[in-house]
Protein backbone atom coordinates (compact mmCIF):
# COMPACT_ATOMS: atom_id res chain seq x y z
CA UNK A 1 0.00 0.00 0.00
CA UNK A 2 1.38 3.46 -0.99
CA UNK A 3 1.45 6.28 1.60
CA UNK A 4 1.06 9.81 1.66
CA UNK A 5 3.78 11.02 4.16
CA UNK A 6 4.37 14.44 6.15
CA UNK A 7 8.28 15.33 7.21
CA UNK A 8 9.73 18.13 8.67
CA UNK A 9 13.02 18.65 8.06
CA UNK A 10 14.31 17.12 4.77
CA UNK A 11 17.10 18.86 3.96
CA UNK A 12 19.82 16.62 5.62
CA UNK A 13 20.50 14.37 7.97
CA UNK A 14 17.17 11.95 9.34
CA UNK A 15 14.81 13.77 7.72
CA UNK A 16 16.51 13.65 4.20
CA UNK A 17 17.47 9.94 4.96
CA UNK A 18 13.93 8.90 5.50
CA UNK A 19 12.50 11.01 2.79
CA UNK A 20 14.48 8.54 0.54
CA UNK A 21 14.01 5.55 2.06
CA UNK A 22 10.12 5.91 1.21
CA UNK A 23 10.81 7.82 -1.67
CA UNK A 24 12.08 4.65 -2.99
CA UNK A 25 9.52 2.17 -1.31
CA UNK A 26 6.96 4.18 -4.09
CA UNK A 27 5.26 6.23 -0.90
CA UNK A 28 4.71 9.41 -1.62
CA UNK A 29 6.00 12.44 0.32
CA UNK A 30 6.10 16.09 1.13
CA UNK A 31 9.44 17.11 3.05
CA UNK A 32 9.62 20.69 4.59
CA UNK A 33 12.63 22.43 3.73
CA UNK A 34 14.00 25.98 4.48
CA UNK A 35 15.41 26.93 1.28
CA UNK A 36 14.22 26.08 -2.48
CA UNK A 37 17.81 24.46 -3.28
CA UNK A 38 17.95 22.25 -0.51
CA UNK A 39 14.72 20.60 -1.68
CA UNK A 40 16.37 19.99 -5.67
CA UNK A 41 18.49 16.62 -4.58
CA UNK A 42 15.31 14.75 -3.61
CA UNK A 43 13.09 16.44 -6.28
CA UNK A 44 15.80 15.23 -9.07
CA UNK A 45 16.26 11.56 -7.93
CA UNK A 46 12.30 11.09 -7.75
CA UNK A 47 10.60 13.53 -9.33
CA UNK A 48 6.89 11.34 -9.23
CA UNK A 49 7.29 10.85 -5.05
CA UNK A 50 8.82 13.92 -3.82
CA UNK A 51 7.30 17.07 -3.40
CA UNK A 52 9.74 19.93 -1.41
CA UNK A 53 7.31 22.53 0.76
CA UNK A 54 9.15 25.85 1.61
CA UNK A 55 8.45 25.79 5.39
CA UNK A 56 10.13 27.40 8.90
CA UNK A 57 8.39 25.06 11.25
CA UNK A 58 8.18 27.96 13.55
CA UNK A 59 5.67 30.34 11.34
CA UNK A 60 2.93 29.76 12.85
CA UNK A 61 0.73 32.10 9.77
CA UNK A 62 1.77 29.83 6.98
CA UNK A 63 0.69 26.51 8.64
CA UNK A 64 -2.99 26.25 7.17
CA UNK A 65 -1.38 27.01 3.68
CA UNK A 66 1.05 24.00 4.17
CA UNK A 67 -1.47 21.90 5.03
CA UNK A 68 -3.70 22.83 2.18
CA UNK A 69 -1.40 22.06 -0.02
CA UNK A 70 -0.69 18.63 1.31
CA UNK A 71 -4.38 18.04 1.01
CA UNK A 72 -4.96 19.36 -2.47
CA UNK A 73 -5.85 15.93 -4.42
CA UNK A 74 -7.65 14.50 -0.78
CA UNK A 75 -7.90 14.97 2.46
CA UNK A 76 -6.14 12.84 4.04
CA UNK A 77 -2.66 11.53 4.92
CA UNK A 78 -1.13 8.60 5.81
CA UNK A 79 2.13 9.60 7.87
CA UNK A 80 3.47 12.41 9.81
CA UNK A 81 6.82 12.69 10.99
CA UNK A 82 8.24 15.32 12.84
CA UNK A 83 11.55 15.57 12.62
CA UNK A 84 13.06 19.19 12.42
CA UNK A 85 15.15 20.13 15.69
CA UNK A 86 17.94 22.44 16.60
CA UNK A 87 20.35 21.57 19.71
CA UNK A 88 20.91 25.21 21.74
CA UNK A 89 23.97 24.45 24.17
CA UNK A 90 25.42 25.79 27.24
CA UNK A 91 24.65 26.35 30.88
CA UNK A 92 21.06 26.36 31.90
CA UNK A 93 21.79 30.34 33.92
CA UNK A 94 23.75 31.88 31.07
CA UNK A 95 20.85 30.80 28.20
CA UNK A 96 19.16 33.88 27.25
CA UNK A 97 15.13 33.49 26.84
CA UNK A 98 15.59 33.75 23.78
CA UNK A 99 17.81 30.93 23.74
CA UNK A 100 15.40 28.89 25.58
CA UNK A 101 12.16 30.07 23.69
CA UNK A 102 14.04 29.26 20.08
CA UNK A 103 14.48 25.43 21.73
CA UNK A 104 10.91 25.01 22.69
CA UNK A 105 9.61 26.83 19.98
CA UNK A 106 11.02 24.19 17.58
CA UNK A 107 11.45 20.90 19.33
CA UNK A 108 8.30 21.20 21.04
CA UNK A 109 5.59 23.74 20.07
CA UNK A 110 6.32 23.90 16.49
CA UNK A 111 5.39 19.88 16.35
CA UNK A 112 2.21 20.50 18.36
CA UNK A 113 0.97 23.13 15.66
CA UNK A 114 2.16 20.84 13.20
CA UNK A 115 0.53 17.79 14.87
CA UNK A 116 -2.53 19.65 15.55
CA UNK A 117 -2.87 20.91 11.98
CA UNK A 118 -2.72 17.23 10.57
CA UNK A 119 -4.98 15.59 12.98
CA UNK A 120 -8.27 15.75 10.70
CA UNK A 121 -6.30 13.94 7.84
CA UNK A 122 -4.79 11.46 10.03
CA UNK A 123 -8.31 10.44 11.73
CA UNK A 124 -9.24 10.47 7.83
CA UNK A 125 -6.51 7.76 6.59
CA UNK A 126 -8.35 5.30 9.05
CA UNK A 127 -4.94 4.31 9.87
CA UNK A 128 -2.69 7.19 10.30
CA UNK A 129 1.15 6.82 11.65
CA UNK A 130 2.69 9.47 13.93
CA UNK A 131 6.23 9.47 14.61
CA UNK A 132 8.30 12.31 16.41
CA UNK A 133 12.04 12.06 16.23
CA UNK A 134 13.19 12.61 19.88
CA UNK A 135 16.59 11.64 21.26
CA UNK A 136 18.50 9.61 23.98
CA UNK A 137 18.61 13.16 25.68
CA UNK A 138 14.74 12.17 26.75
CA UNK A 139 16.51 9.90 29.05
CA UNK A 140 19.57 11.43 30.34
CA UNK A 141 20.51 14.77 30.70
CA UNK A 142 24.28 16.10 29.71
CA UNK A 143 25.62 19.41 31.30
CA UNK A 144 25.40 21.88 28.97
CA UNK A 145 22.61 20.57 26.96
CA UNK A 146 19.85 21.51 29.52
CA UNK A 147 17.39 23.03 27.29
CA UNK A 148 17.59 20.93 24.51
CA UNK A 149 17.17 17.95 27.10
CA UNK A 150 14.08 20.26 28.18
CA UNK A 151 12.66 19.66 24.58
CA UNK A 152 12.80 16.15 24.47
CA UNK A 153 11.54 15.18 27.76
CA UNK A 154 8.77 17.49 27.07
CA UNK A 155 8.13 15.73 23.47
CA UNK A 156 7.95 12.40 25.14
CA UNK A 157 5.30 13.76 27.21
CA UNK A 158 3.70 15.05 23.96
CA UNK A 159 4.04 11.87 22.27
CA UNK A 160 2.13 10.03 25.39
CA UNK A 161 -0.29 12.42 25.29
CA UNK A 162 -1.24 12.49 21.52
CA UNK A 163 -1.31 8.50 21.31
CA UNK A 164 -3.90 7.88 24.04
CA UNK A 165 -5.98 10.85 23.29
CA UNK A 166 -6.01 9.15 19.52
CA UNK A 167 -6.51 5.95 20.17
CA UNK A 168 -10.50 6.09 19.07
CA UNK A 169 -9.62 6.88 16.02
CA UNK A 170 -6.66 4.00 15.40
CA UNK A 171 -4.23 6.81 15.09
CA UNK A 172 -0.16 5.29 16.25
CA UNK A 173 2.56 7.39 17.77
CA UNK A 174 5.76 6.79 18.01
CA UNK A 175 9.13 7.98 19.10
CA UNK A 176 12.10 7.27 18.52
CA UNK A 177 15.13 8.38 20.61
CA UNK A 178 18.65 8.25 18.34
CA UNK A 179 21.83 8.40 20.12
CA UNK A 180 24.69 10.44 18.14
CA UNK A 181 23.74 10.70 14.36
CA UNK A 182 26.12 11.95 11.80
CA UNK A 183 24.11 15.44 10.96
CA UNK A 184 25.37 18.75 11.30
CA UNK A 185 22.97 19.97 14.34
CA UNK A 186 25.55 18.64 16.73
CA UNK A 187 28.79 20.57 14.69
CA UNK A 188 26.46 24.16 15.44
CA UNK A 189 26.03 22.47 19.14
CA UNK A 190 30.24 22.00 19.48
CA UNK A 191 30.73 25.74 18.29
CA UNK A 192 27.99 27.35 20.59
CA UNK A 193 29.45 26.00 23.40
CA UNK A 194 33.05 27.23 23.17
CA UNK A 195 31.29 30.47 23.72
CA UNK A 196 31.18 29.57 27.44
CA UNK A 197 34.88 28.99 27.84
CA UNK A 198 35.52 31.73 29.98
CA UNK A 199 32.70 32.04 32.12
CA UNK A 200 32.36 29.96 35.81
CA UNK A 201 31.11 27.07 33.66
CA UNK A 202 34.45 26.81 31.78
CA UNK A 203 35.80 23.66 33.69
CA UNK A 204 32.46 21.94 32.32
CA UNK A 205 34.09 23.08 28.57
CA UNK A 206 36.78 20.00 28.65
CA UNK A 207 34.36 17.33 29.16
CA UNK A 208 31.49 18.09 27.05
CA UNK A 209 33.73 18.93 23.82
CA UNK A 210 35.64 15.17 24.75
CA UNK A 211 31.70 14.34 24.53
CA UNK A 212 30.95 16.23 21.54
CA UNK A 213 33.91 14.98 19.63
CA UNK A 214 33.26 11.24 20.95
CA UNK A 215 29.69 11.49 19.78
CA UNK A 216 30.95 12.45 16.46
CA UNK A 217 33.09 9.72 16.71
CA UNK A 218 31.08 7.19 16.90
CA UNK A 219 27.72 8.34 15.22
CA UNK A 220 25.39 6.12 13.21
CA UNK A 221 24.43 7.04 9.96
CA UNK A 222 20.72 8.63 9.44
CA UNK A 223 20.14 5.86 7.26
CA UNK A 224 19.62 3.50 10.12
CA UNK A 225 16.82 5.94 11.89
CA UNK A 226 15.14 5.83 7.92
CA UNK A 227 14.35 1.99 8.05
CA UNK A 228 13.99 2.24 11.45
CA UNK A 229 11.13 4.23 10.47
CA UNK A 230 10.11 2.61 7.40
CA UNK A 231 9.53 -0.50 9.84
CA UNK A 232 7.33 1.06 12.41
CA UNK A 233 5.30 2.78 8.65
CA UNK A 234 4.83 -0.52 7.48
CA UNK A 235 4.32 -3.23 11.30
CA UNK A 236 2.48 -0.26 13.40
CA UNK A 237 3.84 -1.94 16.03
CA UNK A 238 2.11 -2.02 19.60
CA UNK A 239 5.80 -0.55 21.04
CA UNK A 240 5.48 2.79 21.24
CA UNK A 241 8.98 4.00 22.16
CA UNK A 242 12.27 3.14 20.15
CA UNK A 243 16.03 3.78 21.52
CA UNK A 244 18.44 3.41 18.68
CA UNK A 245 22.00 3.77 19.72
CA UNK A 246 25.34 1.64 19.91
CA UNK A 247 24.98 2.20 23.42
CA UNK A 248 22.08 0.74 24.13
CA UNK A 249 23.16 -0.84 27.29
CA UNK A 250 24.23 2.46 29.13
CA UNK A 251 20.47 3.94 28.48
CA UNK A 252 18.59 0.51 29.55
CA UNK A 253 21.10 -1.15 31.82
CA UNK A 254 23.11 1.49 33.45
CA UNK A 255 20.60 4.33 33.89
CA UNK A 256 18.29 2.36 35.58
CA UNK A 257 20.70 0.64 38.22
CA UNK A 258 22.67 3.59 38.89
CA UNK A 259 21.67 6.04 41.68
CA UNK A 260 21.28 9.65 40.12
CA UNK A 261 23.46 10.98 42.69
CA UNK A 262 26.22 8.44 41.36
CA UNK A 263 26.23 10.12 37.93
CA UNK A 264 26.47 13.25 39.69
CA UNK A 265 29.45 12.20 41.47
CA UNK A 266 31.12 10.87 38.22
CA UNK A 267 30.58 14.27 36.15
CA UNK A 268 31.92 16.03 39.33
CA UNK A 269 34.46 14.48 39.14
CA UNK A 270 35.48 15.14 35.71
CA UNK A 271 34.88 18.63 36.18
CA UNK A 272 37.15 19.19 39.39
CA UNK A 273 40.14 17.61 36.74
CA UNK A 274 39.92 21.48 35.49
CA UNK A 275 39.00 23.31 37.90
CA UNK A 276 41.45 25.96 39.30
Amino acid sequence: MLLKVFITGVSSGIGAAIAENLCASGHFVYGTVRKTEDGLRLSKAFPNHFRPILYDVCDIESLPKIASQVYHVDDHLDVLINNAGIAVSGPMELLSDEDIEKQIDVNLKAVIRITNAFIPGLIKSCSGTVINISSVSARFTSPMLGAYSISKYALEAATDAYRRELLPWNVKVYSIQPGPIKTPIWEKAGQEMKDYSNSRYGPFMPSANMILKRSVRIAEPPEKIARLAAKIIKNRPSKTKFLSTGNVFFYKVFLRILPASWMDRLILAQVKKHMK
